[in-house]
């Protein structure tokens, strides 16, 4: 006879190993790197990248790709975010199609961009309008496609920037290019070659104005 505390007096049918709680649905053990399917992968479409400060449109631009282009204006892809990259001059949409290899191309591109509000009177510190960097790059397409479409191309037909000789006009700008395809674009919107006094007025209260705003704009 063995004692009740003698293990071996147990028997076999005591010994059924017990089987591990199954968990609901509930509380499985979620996996940290699984998709979360309501969270989009995309946090801001106008986000610029590290190194040039170009977002995803500015590419999509700089490749020629207008297929791109439409998707991502529709999907509400800013057309007047500037790249800025270090130590260079903001980049606008419309300034990059200057870049764009396929002419043709870029001349649909600007348009896209124009129906989406991108506005090509947009200037620099030194007052060059976007549309007169289209007139100093010479690309007469884009120039009246501009002018065909966008009301602000116009209002800078004869307004000038500050060269390092004083004002220089976009007509003046072809001339001194020697592209007269673009200088007949011009003229035939009604560009003037004869300037007066109060052109220059205009524009030195312009520059007045903004060097006015610059410390309100560096905030």
């Amino acid at each position: 006879m063995s004692s009740e505390d003698d293990w071996s007096s147990e028997s076999d049918n005591d010994k059924s190993p017990q089987k591990a709680p199954v968990k609901s649905d509930t509380e499985k053990d979620s996996d940290p790197f699984e998709e979360d399917k309501e969270t989009p992968d995309i946090l801001d479409i106008s986000n610029p990248d590290w190194d040039f400060g170009i977002t995803p449109l500015g590419y999509a631009i700089l490749c020629g790709s207008l297929e791109v282009v439409d998707v991502l204006l529709i999907a509400g892809a800013d057309p007047n975010h500037a790249a800025r990259a270090k130590d260079a001059d903001p980049l606008h949409p419309l300034t990059l199609t200057i870049y764009t290899q396929d002419e043709e191309r870029a001349v649909k591109i600007a348009e896209r961009l124009v129906a989406a509000q991108a506005i090509s009177s947009t200037a620099n510190k030194n007052l060059l309008t976007i549309f007169h960097r289209m007139v100093v790059a010479g690309k007469t397409k884009i120039v009246m496609s501009l002018l065909n479409r966008d009301p602000n191309a116009k209002k800078v037909l004869d307004f000038p920037t500050w060269g390092g000789s004083g004002l220089v006009f976009p007509p003046v700008s072809s001339i001194l290019s020697g592209d007269y395809a673009t200088l007949s674009v011009l003229l035939a919107y009604g560009a003037k070659l004869v300037y007066s006094p109060e052109d220059a007025s205009r524009a030195e209260r312009a520059k007045y104005v903004q060097l006015c705003l610059l410390p309100v704009m560096s905030c």
